[in-house]
């Protein structure tokens, strides 16, 4: 898609993305997935929303990361999953696929926690502090 500017095409400027917010595309996941479950009769419903979430929920979500706070979340859901998969008992199936969103739920706060505004910058120096706001650095002497 060629951008025009005076009537002039533009090469390399284009729109960016109007895709959603990351996180809000892994809410909408995690509600269509509860409601699979809630939908699930069978062993096998269970199951196929585990492996779902064990192939495109958790890797998503660890994309969005930082993979160090969700993996241990979205790893117990993948451990849970492998129980899920071997399981004939319908009840131990909800039980099993109940924690597994539990855990993606745990995984999608901890990448949201990790990724909240730290605030200023500020950095001690001994003649004084170095602030950084909104991209510049400034002084102030003690």
């Amino acid at each position: 898609m060629s951008m025009y500017l005076y009537g002039r095409p533009v090469p390399g400027f284009a729109l960016g993305s109007v895709a959603p917010e990351s996180h809000a595309k892994l809410d909408a996941m995690l509600v269509l997935m509860r409601a699979d479950a809630a939908n699930a009769n069978t062993v096998s419903d269970y199951q196929g929303v585990g492996q779902y979430g064990a192939d495109t929920a958790g890797p998503a979500i660890d994309d969005v990361g930082p993979a160090e706070a969700t993996q241990p979340f979205t790893h117990d859901a993948w451990t849970i999953n492998t129980k899920l998969a071997a399981t004939s008992d319908i009840v131990e199936a909800k039980n099993l696929l109940d924690l597994m969103l539990t855990d993606y739920q745990k995984a999608i706060a901890a990448s949201r926690k990790q990724q909240a505004p730290s605030g200023w910058r500020v950095f001690l120096i001994p003649a004084g502090i170095l602030v950084l706001i909104g991209g510049v650095w400034y002084f102030s002497a003690r």
